[in-house]
């Protein structure tokens, strides 16, 4: 059918247009019936490459160890658990780059609107001793059940290693975002030898990105190979909600040089939430779209 310009859904009208266009309609109607889907080979091996290489970087720098994805490396001593790297945006360019990437970008502003900031940006390095990761919404960051319908938190998470089951998949609850609550500690266990008979494995190939509803339930599974899975994390909420990182205020000029003209990016860095003021003139100059992000669940 042809999209008119309809006052009812003013703010969806255009961003679906565009979803159809770039070919991204078959993934919204696994977003809206599954809650979630995958974009595949969005990353070339060699971007991949690049990424890796500066995520393990800053890595080493932070921890104060040298890291070997191909090995088995034995985290449990010094990096607890499935350790996760954090604060990653104004490390390198690059994650710059990938947070605005224009399908999966297009498909968090399907979930969000553009009622959306970033929340996070971090990377999981998950090695062969490690245990599973029990299943949870990320809408678990501070909204009591029953959760809304609509997509509070969403997830853009590029595989830069490949995923399967035994290597420690992501693991997704398809359907689950339509229960709208967390699962129950018996529903959520992903312990080896007690995963959850309804998580199934995220088989996805290194270059590809899933994207989920911030109310589906995921998790992973243990992993029983050698080497580091890894992955690069874009979490987002909507802008009445506060942030995992402290990113809104903090961003360095530099940064805000590059992306000066444009308003997804200022929406991304907090620009655009009607809180935090600091004088009336914060107050006052509370506009249109930032008031209209917390009336549309689509705005």
């Amino acid at each position: 059918m042809d999209i008119g310009e309809w006052p009812s859904s003013r703010f969806l009208n255009g961003l679906y247009k565009t979803i159809r266009d770039k070919g991204l309609e078959s993934n919204v109607a696994e977003l809206e019936a599954f809650g979630f889907t995958i974009l595949p080979k969005v990353l070339t091996p060699g971007q991949v490459e690049e990424i890796k290489g500066t995520i393990v970087g800053v890595a080493e720098r932070r921890w104060g160890r040298k890291i070997d994805i191909e090995k088995d490396e034995n985290l449990e001593g010094r990096l607890p658990g499935t350790p996760l790297l954090t604060n990653l945006l104004f490390e390198d360019r690059i994650f710059e780059e990938l947070m605005m990437l224009e399908r999966p970008t297009l498909l968090i502003r399907y979930l969000m609107g553009d009622s959306v900031k970033l929340n996070s940006v971090s990377s999981h390095f998950k090695a062969g001793n490690a245990d599973g990761l029990n299943l949870h919404a990320d809408a678990a960051n501070g909204i009591p059940s029953p959760l809304p319908f609509y997509s509070c938190f969403a997830n853009l998470t590029y595989v830069l290693t490949d995923y399967s089951r035994n290597g420690g998949a992501l693991a997704m609850v398809p359907g689950s975002h339509r229960r709208c609550r967390q699962p129950s500690q018996i529903e959520s266990s992903m312990s080896r030898g007690k995963e959850s008979p309804e998580a199934v494995p995220i088989e996805a190939k290194a270059g590809d990105v899933v994207i989920w509803h911030g109310s589906t339930w995921h998790g992973a599974f243990p992993r029983n190979e050698p080497g580091i899975r890894m992955n690069l994390i874009f979490a987002f909420c909507r802008q009445f909600v506060e942030t995992q990182e402290a990113i809104k205020g903090n961003v360095p000029g530099e940064v805000w040089e590059r992306h000066r003209d444009n308003p997804l990016f200022a929406s991304l860095m907090g620009e655009y939430s009607m809180h935090g003021w600091r004088s009336e003139r914060d107050f006052e100059g509370s506009n249109e779209r930032q008031y209209q992000a917390g009336l549309e669940w689509h705005a």
